[in-house]
């Protein structure tokens, strides 16, 4: 894997909020505190769980405060579902996009569709006309049936049926081998600079507020 975390700010962000407002479920952090990195993006445990053995290329552990086990694909997963309007009837025509790619998908007579997501994928956008679009977190092959709602706000992210406005993303700060404290990217550190890698939320982020804006949480990253 090329880079370490190619996190849109959008899903990153989402996840954070969400991890802190359901910390006694597993939707991102289960029991032990782990977090999943499919293709460099935040997933769900359901969703490593469900990856057979040989479409994994490699999988390392970095361990902080949070572990963090980050898998890397061979080619990509395949995702299968269903499109349906507020009465549950399917939806023909919807449109399933990755939004790294814009590539995707129609759904059929059924409202049903599959596809592969790409690696470095972890969201589907869905879009028709007259309905606004909904993106939603792929946490199982199998995502069931998703419900296009006529009258839901636009830019709404799902995770695992919560919806959390889209924000800002959270705080990345890069801490260097000589003790240096910097602000930093997601996307510039590569596997084999990491030795650490902590999330901060709730009150922990005030430490970090110099750095920055820490309303969506701070990933603190240090390097070998």
């Amino acid at each position: 894997m090329k880079k370490l975390i190619l996190i849109i700010s959008m899903a990153l962000a989402s996840s954070l909020a969400f991890a802190q407002e359901h910390t006694r479920q597993t939707h991102i952090i289960d029991g032990s505190k782990t977090l999943y990195l499919i293709d460099g993006v935040l997933s769900l445990k359901t969703a490593a769980d469900e990856l057979p053995s040989d479409a994994i290329k490699n999988m390392n552990i970095v361990t902080g405060i949070e572990k963090v086990v980050i898998i890397t694909t061979k080619d990509g997963r395949i995702i299968s579902g269903r499109v349906v309007d507020n009465e549950g009837k399917p939806m023909m025509g919807v449109a399933v996009l990755s939004p790294k790619t814009h590539n995707g998908v129609v759904t059929d007579m059924e409202g049903r569709f599959q596809m592969t997501l790409p690696a470095g994928e972890a969201f589907l956008t869905f879009k028709m006309i007259d309905y606004p679009s909904k993106t939603v977190q792929v946490d199982k092959a199998d995502m069931g049936d998703i419900m296009m709602d006529k009258y839901a706000p636009e830019n709404v992210v799902i995770l695992r049926d919560s919806k959390l406005e889209t924000k800002s993303g959270p705080l990345c700060i890069i801490k260097k081998p000589n003790g240096e404290i910097s602000k930093g990217s997601l996307d510039s550190v590569t596997p084999g600079q990491i030795k650490t890698m902590n999330i901060f939320k709730d009150k922990s982020v005030e430490q970090f507020s110099k750095y920055g804006d820490t309303s969506d949480g701070v990933i603190l990253i240090e390097l070998n």
